[in-house]
């Protein structure tokens, strides 16, 4: 009967009424009676939430206010009515169904941040935590209008902050008709299309904001032809960074091949000034920029001052950063130079490790640092993993269990929850030492 009396003491009459949605007793300026605080504060917002989804007067016009950003899929994201004691909250329209006459929404409310990541342990607990209470409530399950999809939490570790959040998918009904969604998308993004800078990511969000309002990808895909050709009579560049920004259900090199051949070799034209950038770049990683070369030059003779028994010709030994070599028992032995002490006239020198283990630092003696030869190779923080070595992947499990509260009326007796697992995995180019060799 616990979980009876918890409802009870949550919601009106919440395990005894058949259609009874998920209400709290008294008002958020009125302190929980017999229910920790915790549990109040994380259910009171959750529940505020359900009823604006089940709520047929609470639609788009009450979930659209003061657009925040967009995301990478041309999303409108907006701040969430309700949140967490002040924490990240946001809902945003993820699908639209014009056949059915429904739009899909998802809200996402933040309940821990840390700025540190909490660990495995800690995440876990607290999103079964937010489980175990989610699983009490009683709402308008299905895919009709004015229902919950699902309703769980999920922890993420991998972001900053690290987070626990719930999130609430529900639906709503079409708010707007498809030439209305068509017009307001036009006006928004076409503009943009004619700023090279801006027209890639334009592309991208406009062709994934027109299928969120549900216009087949085909028709999409015949509309971005239209604009293609109309771009490349006034602005190849921008063409060229159109087909770019492209979503990924286009076939961007079919509908390059469709235009005029003079502008298609307009294009070829922008696309060789991005790859000489490009290669520009690489070759910079290898050889070095010419101002960052000095300057490197600047930084080791400034770390030799005082050093004045160094001779000119071993001097480029003692830049730091560079990578230097010896032979032990026939095999290289590579490392870089990360500090040169003169007082002690010592250096210190760092093979790079994975980093799930150590890196391997020792401090030479000048004299036995002399013996050291530069490499023909050289380490730069590898641009495949940002120097972090790797990446947290997280997979997802759905399982669906009895629960224990099903002779309770208006209680569920199943419940399907989705978990994730998060773990780390070494970096393919670098193999997990946030370092290569080029």
């Amino acid at each position: 009967m616990k979980a009876c009396l918890l409802l009870l003491l949550l919601f009106s009459s919440a395990c005894f009424a058949q259609k009874q949605t998920a209400t709290p007793l008294k008002g958020p300026g009125v302190k929980p009676g017999g229910v920790d605080s915790a549990t109040y504060h994380f259910l009171f917002p959750v529940i505020k939430m359900i009823q604006v989804a089940e709520d047929p007067k609470k639609g788009a016009a009450f979930l659209m206010k003061d657009v925040k950003e967009t995301n990478i899929n041309g999303e409108a994201i907006y701040p969430a009515p309700y949140g967490f004691r002040g924490l990240n909250a946001t809902v945003h329209k993820t699908a639209t169904d014009r056949t059915a006459q429904t739009t899909t929404w998802e809200w996402n409310g933040n309940y821990f941040e840390s700025s540190q990541s909490p660990g495995d342990e800690k995440g876990k607990r607290l999103e079964k935590w937010g489980d175990s209470l989610l699983a009490l409530l009683n709402y308008k399950k299905g895919s009709g209008v004015n229902a919950i999809s699902y309703l769980h939490t999920y922890f993420y570790d991998f972001t900053k902050p690290a987070v626990v959040a719930v999130r609430l998918i529900f639906t709503k009904g079409v708010y707007n008709t498809e030439q209305q969604a068509f017009d307001s998308l036009r006006a928004l993004y076409k503009p943009l299309l004619l700023k090279p800078a801006f027209t890639a990511d334009a592309a991208r969000k406009w062709g994934s904001a027109l299928q969120a309002e549900g216009f087949d990808k085909s028709r999409i895909a015949a509309y971005f032809q239209e604009l293609l050709a109309e771009l490349a009579n006034s602005n190849t560049e921008a063409a060229f960074q159109m087909l770019l920004g492209m979503p990924d259900f286009m076939d961007y090199a079919a509908m390059n091949n469709k235009l005029p051949a003079d502008k298609q070799r307009a294009i070829k034209e922008w696309a060789k000034k991005e790859q000489e950038k490009f290669y520009e770049a690489e070759r910079r990683k290898v050889q070095g920029d010419p101002v960052v070369v000095q300057e490197k030059k600047q930084q080791a003779d400034k770390a030799l001052n005082g050093c004045s028994n160094i001779a000119e010709d071993v001097k480029y030994k003692y830049r730091p950063g560079i990578t230097m070599f010896t032979t032990q028992n026939g095999t290289p032995f590579i490392v870089r130079l990360t500090a040169i002490d003169c007082r002690t006239k010592t250096v210190t020198v760092n093979k790079p490790g994975k980093k799930t283990a150590h890196d391997f630092e020792m401090k030479l003696p000048f004299e036995v640092y002399e013996r050291y030869q530069k490499y023909d190779k050289q380490f730069h923080r590898c641009n495949a993993c940002g120097g972090e070595g790797g990446e947290r992947v997280t997979t997802s499990e759905t399982k669906t269990k009895e629960l224990p509260f099903g002779y309770f009326s208006g209680v569920q007796t199943k419940v399907t929850k989705t978990t994730t697992k998060t773990n780390w995995e070494a970096c393919y180019k670098c193999s997990g030492t946030g370092w290569v060799l080029e």
